[in-house]
């Protein structure tokens, strides 16, 4: 792999070759020998590092990511893919790696079929867990968090859980081809955007002092819903007819994002006002994460892409590029000044230089990378860029060197996926491979996408030796 703050000279397609294997050799296999409940149904989303449930509260966003990835996997994998993963799986079974539960919790696992179908059913299942409990039947709200057997546990005043719903029937939908489900993935993705566009719905009328700042967030997950959506359709005449009437809200979503874009801070502001202004007067407004930024930066990219507007394509590019930049903690291929650290990327920044408030704002979570190496894929493909791809190269392999459990000697015995959390000098922090927020989403949609587009990116830039 890459050593810190250099680059390993993987080709594109080398680079696609590790990933399918990290993906279908260890993070899948992962999730689908420890995560299914076999008792309540659903998944178990917080397990250590062996695999083995330390808490058994299922969080809505996961449980639909799950589902969501699940049935994707099913949806575009290869027949070659499959057999890898039915493959690892058997394999790792053999070592038993996983284990009782922790402090003492109990829990039924059910294996799943690692085959197209046996994927497709545990992500129905899980569906069906979601369709019968995730939503508060009083107010139509969905839940953020639900015990074992379903009851809730948790709400939160925020949208995010009924976008993950959508997500994840609509998948299953495409599995099925289901017009009935679709329509229903189209309901939620509706309510999504009305509790969007007033989160006084929500979360009640806000307090008389709050700022009237607008977070970047809103339109981000509007924009990516849609575009995921648009793939239940087979033909380009049924995609155009779904996403015509939607035109003008994808183009103000892309608005909505870009305005959080302050080429004169070098930063993508999470939060501002409502011409796109700047509000100095609080860590809030000066708030720059740059994992979502570079996550916003692919979403608009991916939607100019679509539309064929090469202006907000380099724009989005601009954006994600003084991202990775400035959150990138060491050397970077092509950065001018960068920082005397191991890499990886610092999760909370200010804008204005002051101290970030947040006390985790230094150390390097998974998702950031994830984003980041989708970004540059995506990049890399529509361009050929060395300078990309050597970007993507240190990324990647600092992600693969520093998270990835897919062999032993790393936070676990090599029961596989990645570590969530390192500190500032790129220490593993908490050797958890699932918890509240990290679930089966974030790395195996990076893997499953990069391989993809760096096998395109090969095909038009790499000449064979």
């Amino acid at each position: 792999m890459a050593a810190a703050g250099g680059t390993s000279g993987r080709t594109a397609s080398e680079w696609a070759g590790v990933l399918e294997a990290d993906l279908f050799e260890s993070v899948l296999p992962f999730w689908l020998l420890y995560s299914e409940d076999a008792e309540h149904g659903g998944f178990f989303d917080c397990l250590d590092a062996n695999g083995r449930v330390y808490d058994t509260t299922k969080h809505v966003w996961l449980q639909g990511r799950q589902v969501f990835m699940l049935a994707r996997i099913a949806n575009e994998a290869t027949n070659a893919q499959l057999g890898q993963l039915r493959s690892a799986c058997e394999r790792r079974a053999a070592l038993e790696l996983g284990g009782p539960a922790v402090v003492g919790l109990e829990a039924s696992i059910r294996a799943i079929e690692p085959s197209r179908q046996g994927l497709k059913d545990a992500a129905r299942r899980g569906l069906d867990f979601l369709l019968a409990h995730a939503e508060d039947p009083a107010t139509g709200h969905v839940w953020f968090a639900l015990t074992a057997d379903g009851r809730a546990s948790a709400a939160q005043r925020k949208p995010f859980s009924a976008a993950f719903l959508a997500l994840a029937i609509s998948e299953v939908a495409r599995a099925e081809e289901s017009d009935e489900l679709f329509a229903l993935a189209k309901s939620w993705y509706d309510r999504y955007g009305v509790w969007a566009a007033d989160p006084s719905l929500l979360r009640g009328p806000a307090p008389a002092g709050a700022k009237p700042l607008e977070p970047m967030n809103l339109p981000m997950i509007a924009l990516n819903l849609v575009s995921e959506l648009g793939r239940y359709f087979k033909t380009d005449a049924e995609r155009e007819a779904f996403e015509a009437p939607m035109a003008e809200l994808r183009a103000a979503a892309v608005r909505d994002v870009m305005k959080h874009w302050h080429p004169e801070l070098s930063a993508t502001l999470e939060n501002v006002r409502a011409d796109g202004g700047v509000d100095p007067s609080g860590s809030d407004g000066r708030l720059h994460l740059p994992g979502h930024a570079i996550e916003a930066a692919w979403f608009v990219m991916e939607e100019a892409l679509r539309t064929g507007d090469d202006a907000t394509y380099a724009e989005a590019r601009r954006l994600g590029m003084t991202s990775l930049e400035a959150g990138w903690d060491g050397p970077l291929p092509g950065c001018a000044e960068p920082r005397d650290g191991p890499g990886g990327l610092v999760y909370f920044m200010d804008a204005l230089g002051a101290d970030a408030t947040q006390l985790e704002a230094d150390m390097k979570l998974w998702w950031p990378l994830c984003e980041a190496m989708i970004f540059l894929a995506m990049d890399y493909r529509r361009t050929g860029d060395a300078a990309t791809l050597r970007r993507f190269d240190a990324v990647a392999g600092f992600a693969m060197d520093r998270f990835s459990d897919g062999k032993p000697g790393m936070a676990g015995p090599g029961a596989g996926e990645w570590v969530g959390y390192l500190s500032r000098d790129a220490r593993v922090t908490h050797s958890f491979k699932g918890g509240p927020y990290k679930g089966c989403f974030h790395v195996p949609r990076a893997l499953f996408v990069c391989t993809s587009l760096l096998r395109e990116a090969a095909e038009r830039h790499e000449k064979p030796e």
